[in-house]
C-alpha cells in the first residue's frame, strides 16, 4: 500500500486570502477616492456656512452690546454693573418678565434651545434643527444676556450657528450625513466668530457636537471656522491681544497652586452639574415661577457681585 507523505498544499488557501485582500483593498481605495472626490464640494459648504454664521453672530454680538450702548447714550454708566443697587435688582427681574411674556405663547418644543437641543436633534432627527427654535434662541438669549442674566454666550451662539447651517442644508436638499457635518461646521464657525478663536471652535465642534473625528469633515470644519473668524474681524475689527510676560512665570513654584486650582474647578463643575440636575427636576413649577425665581436670584447676587450682570467674559 502506498501512502502520500507530502503535506497538503496551502496554495488554494493562500490564493483565497490574496483574492479577498485585493478585493478589500480595492473597495477601500474606491471609498477613499469617492470621499476625496467630494472634497471641493465640502470646502464650499464649509466656506458658505462660515460666512452666513459669521453674519448672524455679528448680529448676536450687537444685540448683546445694545443695552450698554443705550446706557452710554442716556446715562453716564458704561455697563449694567455700574448702575445703582436698586437698578441692578430691577433690570434682571424685568428681563425675566419680558422673557416670560415672549415665551409663554410658544409651545414647549419650540423653547428647546442650546447644545442639549442640538444633541437631541442629531440623535433623533438627523441634525434637522427647526428655524422657530433658532428665532426663539436669538430673541431669548438677547433678552436674557441683555438684562444681565448670566446664562453664557457659548450655548446660544453654537445653537444659532448649527441651526442656520442645518437650515442651509435642508434648503439644498442634502442627505443626513452632510446635514450632520454642516451642524458641526456651523458650531465651529459660531465659536470662532464669537471669541475670534477658530482653533477652539474646531475642537469644540469635533469633541462636543459631533463627538468624533473625520479627515474629510475636519477639513470642512477648519474652512468654516477660519472664514467665520476672518469675516468677523473684517466687520468688528481685530480683538485685543492678551500679552503674558513669560519671563515672570515660575512654573515649578506655581505648580502646587495650579493643582489646587484644578481641584477647585473640578469641585465647582461637579456642584454645578448637580445643581443643574436638581433644577431639571423642578418641572412641576410653571414657566413664570422658574423665570421669576431666576431673575430674583440674579438681582440679589448682583447686589454683592455687580460683575455678574455683564455678558462679556
Amino acid at each position: 500500500m502506498l501512502y502520500n507523505t507530502q503535506a497538503p498544499t496551502l496554495t488554494p488557501l493562500l490564493r483565497a486570502i490574496s483574492s479577498v485582500s485585493k478585493l478589500w483593498t480595492k473597495e477601500q481605495d474606491h471609498n477613499f477616492r469617492q470621499r476625496y472626490r467630494r472634497l471641493p464640494e465640502l470646502i464650499l459648504f464649509g466656506l458658505g456656512t462660515g460666512l452666513i454664521t459669521a453674519l448672524l453672530i455679528v448680529l448676536f454680538r450687537w444685540l448683546l452690546e445694545l443695552p450698554e450702548i443705550l446706557l452710554a447714550g442716556f446715562t453716564n454708566t458704561a455697563s449694567l454693573a455700574e448702575l445703582p443697587s436698586h437698578w441692578r435688582f430691577i433690570i434682571p427681574l424685568s428681563g425675566a418678565v419680558l422673557l416670560w411674556a415672549y415665551w409663554r405663547r410658544q409651545p414647549s418644543d419650540s423653547r428647546r434651545v442650546g447644545i442639549t437641543h442640538i444633541h437631541e436633534r442629531l440623535s433623533h432627527h438627523h441634525g434637522d434643527l427647526p428655524m422657530r427654535n433658532l428665532i426663539n434662541q436669538l430673541i431669548g438669549a438677547a433678552l436674557s444676556l441683555g438684562t444681565g442674566q448670566p446664562v453664557g454666550r457659548e450655548g446660544p451662539a453654537v445653537h444659532l450657528g448649527a441651526a442656520l447651517s442645518s437650515w442651509l442644508g435642508s434648503r439644498l436638499g442634502l442627505p443626513s450625513s452632510m446635514q450632520r457635518l454642516l451642524v458641526g461646521c456651523g458650531s465651529a464657525a459660531a465659536i470662532a466668530a464669537l471669541f475670534n478663536l477658530p482653533l477652539a471652535g474646531i475642537l469644540f465642534a469635533m469633541e462636543v457636537v459631533l463627538l468624533g473625528y473625520n479627515l474629510i469633515g475636519f477639513t470642512a470644519i477648519i474652512i468654516s471656522a477660519v472664514s467665520a473668524d476672518f469675516v468677523t474681524q473684517m466687520i468688528l475689527g481685530k480683538p485685543e491681544s492678551i500679552i503674558v510676560a513669560t519671563d515672570q512665570l515660575a512654573l515649578y513654584l506655581e505648580l502646587p497652586l495650579l493643582l489646587l486650582l484644578s481641584l477647585l474647578i473640578a469641585s465647582g463643575g461637579w456642584i454645578f452639574q448637580q445643581t443643574q440636575i436638581f433644577c431639571v427636576g423642578l418641572t412641576q413649577l410653571s414657566l413664570s415661577s422658574r423665570l421669576l425665581i431666576a431673575g430674583t436670584l440674579v438681582g440679589l447676587v448682583a447686589q454683592i457681585f455687580p460683575e455678574v450682570l455683564t455678558p462679556i467674559h
